[in-house]
C-alpha cells in the first residue's frame, strides 16, 4: 500500500457527490446506494474532488487537522482509499 503514497486519488467517473454541511454524500447511480461519510471522510473526500492531492498529502491533512500521529493517520487512510476503491468510488490519476 505504500506505493500509493505519490498518487494521486480522484472520483470515479460516474459518481456524483456533495458536500453538505461538511459533510460528503457520494451516490452510486450504479448501485443506487448512498454514501455518508463522517468529518475525516469529508475532509478527505472535499481534497479528492480537487484532483491535486496525493495521498501522502491527504495523510498529512488529516494527522494535521485531527491531530493524529502520522503513522496512525497513514494506516487509517490507506485503509480507507482501499475501501472506496473496493466500492468503485474513487480511482488514482494517471
Amino acid at each position: 500500500m505504500n506505493q500509493r503514497l505519490g498518487q494521486v486519488p480522484i472520483p470515479a467517473h460516474r459518481i456524483a457527490s456533495r458536500l453538505i454541511q461538511g459533510r460528503a454524500v457520494i451516490l452510486d447511480p450504479d448501485s443506487e446506494e448512498l454514501q455518508r461519510l463522517n468529518e475525516v471522510g469529508s475532509l478527505v473526500w472535499a481534497r479528492i474532488t480537487e484532483r491535486t492531492h496525493d495521498v501522502e498529502a491527504l495523510v498529512t491533512a488529516v494527522s494535521e487537522a485531527f491531530e493524529v500521529e502520522y503513522g496512525t493517520a497513514k494506516q487509517d487512510l490507506l485503509a480507507f482509499l482501499a475501501e472506496l476503491e473496493d466500492k468503485g468510488l474513487l480511482r488514482y490519476a494517471e
